[in-house]
């Protein structure tokens, strides 16, 4: 029997699913940037890094109530944007490594679950933001962290599945059409 990841995986290896899903994956991206316009993206990035209670309000002091709102605004593309990144990404592991003759390889399925944990950690971290904004008086030190914690997770397991996906693309050679890479035994 396959377990869920492997039921996932074989469901998500199609080129037609990589191409749908990063066409939608982009879009998203753009109209996340054109909401952050209002606040900077640079701060929008340096709230969710942050691991300062103090740099966190500091930032939302900055921005006053027309850039909270513009990042309250955010949330609402965000959260499904998270579970784009992640079918865009783990689509282009599933189909890279995919062979039709041979169960996914367990490497291959630890590389196809890393978006999926990044973006519950993307959610955690927006839903974190979100009560720490609502609630300004009660921002602390270990929820800021926390969130902090969530976000350079997010972001490194987002990275290594690139760099992962790249090195593939990289080794199957960008000039042949891309069809089947193997996990390395």
């Amino acid at each position: 029997m396959n377990s869920w990841i492997e039921i996932g995986y074989l469901k998500l290896a199609s080129k037609k699913i990589v191409a749908a899903s990063g066409v939608i994956f982009i879009l998203s991206q753009v109209a996340i940037g054109y909401l952050l316009h209002h606040v900077g993206p640079a701060d929008a990035l340096r709230l969710q890094l942050t691991f300062s209670s103090q740099a966190f309000s500091e930032i939302l002091t900055k921005w006053g109530d027309t850039g909270v709102a513009a990042y309250i605004t955010h949330f609402y593309l965000d959260y499904f944007h998270a579970l784009i990144y992640a079918v865009f990404l783990s689509s282009a592991v599933a189909f890279l490594t995919h062979r039709p003759d041979r169960k996914p390889g367990s490497i291959s399925l630890g590389v196809f679950i890393l978006p999926w944990i990044a973006a519950i950690c993307d959610m955690a971290e927006n839903t974190i933001h979100l009560y720490l904004i609502r609630h300004p008086n009660t921002i602390e030190g270990k929820l800021v962290i926390f969130s902090g914690i969530c976000t350079w997770t997010k972001w490194s397991l987002a990275a290594i599945s690139v760099v992962v996906i790249l090195s593939m693309l990289f080794r199957k050679g960008w000039s042949h059409e891309i069809g089947v890479i193997q996990d390395s035994r």
